[in-house]
């Protein structure tokens, strides 16, 4: 919503998906405080969860893993912000081939 290369998923469509048993295919990234996920986290059955600082600290490893990867928060502002920084570093880094790295941005 906020940036051309961050798609939104909207809720509804990921429980839809995690219905039908397309957890494993999904990272799901939590961006808020550490304060805010000891108040509440996502149930998302068959799918991994993880904080932001964890995708950062193994990110080849779970952007090769993971078909796609879902930043979340409690509104979106942050979630899509990580997203927007985490693209443009992947691409700065080499992670995306030249061609595509236009769309992304």
């Amino acid at each position: 919503r906020y940036w051309p290369s961050v798609f939104c998923v909207e809720a509804a469509d990921l429980k839809t998906q995690l219905a039908l048993g397309n957890g494993p295919n999904y990272l799901l990234v939590d961006c808020r405080t550490i304060e805010e996920r000891k108040v509440s986290t996502l149930s998302a059955p068959g799918a991994l969860v993880i904080a932001s600082d964890e995708l950062r600290r193994r990110a080849a490893d779970y952007v090769n893993a993971y078909g796609t990867i879902i930043t979340f928060c409690t509104i979106g502002g942050r979630s899509g912000m990580f997203c927007k920084r985490f693209v443009d570093e992947l691409i700065d880094f080499g992670h995306f081939p030249a061609e595509r790295s236009d769309e992304l941005r």
